[in-house]
């Protein structure tokens, strides 16, 4: 059993990883000593904004977007695999990056699997996505104050908020425009010559 894990909280750009893991496993189970081996890794990956300009989030003069907010969004993502038998020559490696200095680097996830024995393997991902949507702009409030402001609305649940010149109106919530889940399972089981699985996700607002 071999296993190799680095952690690094510093900005990363492009490619480089604030967590990296590599693991090696081996295992050969006797007749006569009915042995077994069980083992099971998984990577998470949770994100979360309440939304922001994206003028102040941004390098590339190109990448503000609609209206030039960046909406809230509430994303989780989880990969792994697991294994149990008599025999086992399995690899697994995973990698992801969430710190970096401005919103142009997306938050990258990957995890893979490789193995062969006897037993029962399996790998998985599971995803649940919530984005939010883009924020109007009042400019006839920018020609008066010379500051827009931004408006979270959302037009289908009549939720969200929106500055006014007296208060804020509306609710609390802000503007919810997609609601996805996505899970995916492989197994296998008994004599297993090759059992392979890679999985990988970007999420940001600017992707490679």
């Amino acid at each position: 059993f071999n296993e190799m894990q680095s952690m690094d909280t510093g900005n990363k750009v492009v490619n480089q990883d604030n967590f990296k893991s590599t693991e090696q496993f081996d295992y050969v189970s006797f007749e006569d000593a009915m042995g077994r081996a069980t083992t099971s890794e998984s990577l998470l990956l949770d994100l979360v904004s309440q939304g922001s300009v994206a003028a102040d989030r941004f390098i590339c003069p190109f990448a503000t977007g609609d209206n030039g907010i960046i909406p809230p969004y509430c994303n989780v993502y989880e990969m792994g695999s697991s294994f149990t038998g008599s025999q086992v020559s399995e690899i697994t490696q995973a990698n992801t990056n969430f710190i970096a200095k401005s919103a142009d680097v997306p938050t990258e996830a990957a995890y893979s699997v490789g193995l062969s024995g006897t037993g029962s393997a399996a790998a998985w991902i599971n995803t649940h996505i919530m984005e939010g949507r883009t924020a109007g702009v009042d400019f006839g409030d920018y020609f008066e104050t010379g500051y827009p402001e931004y408006h979270f609305w959302n037009y289908d649940m009549n939720t969200g908020w929106i500055y006014t010149d007296d208060d804020v109106v509306g609710g609390l919530g802000f503007m919810q425009g997609v609601d996805l889940v996505y899970k995916e399972k492989t197994t296998a089981s008994g004599v297993i010559e090759a059992f392979s699985k890679s999985m990988a996700i970007q999420d940001g607002v600017r992707r490679l």
